[in-house]
């Protein structure tokens, strides 16, 4: 039986899958990140990474790549999805924001905590934000 995790991500991966092709992208989510593209355009790569509740996606920094894209899911304990689309470079800021903003009790952010990664704070710009896709 898969754990609550797995279980979490492939329900991600299949509902940014259905909804890409809802747009009209072909997509290959055989891999991860999934390629996609629109027909007769260059494809690009779609990172999904999903999260219930109120959990932080554990999403790291890496470095620039062309046509590389994030879609957040975040699945309510009711089943419902919100996706938070965003590229590489909005990722990267947030979560450069995340490791220079203190904890709760005012100490820095070391490093070598586990994370970094995005709060839903910091996704809620980005909620539905289909057109930050590459076309």
């Amino acid at each position: 039986m898969p754990s609550k995790g797995q279980e979490t991500r492939r329900k991600a991966r299949e509902r940014v899958e259905a909804e890409l092709r809802l747009q009209g992208y072909k997509v290959n989510s055989e891999k991860h990140p999934f390629i996609v593209a629109l027909p007769g355009e260059n494809p690009f790569y779609v990172v999904v990474a999903g999260v219930t509740d109120n959990d932080c996606w554990p999403i790291r920094k890496r470095k620039p790549t062309d046509n590389l894209s994030y879609v957040l899911v975040r699945i309510d304990k009711y089943d419902n999805t919100r996706f938070f689309v965003m590229t590489q470079d909005e990722v990267n800021r947030e979560i450069d924001i995340y490791c220079n903003t203190p904890k709760r009790d005012g100490t820095p952010r070391s490093k070598k905590e586990p994370g970094p990664g995005l709060t839903l704070k910091q996704a809620k710009p980005y909620e539905n934000k289909w057109e930050t896709l590459p076309s």
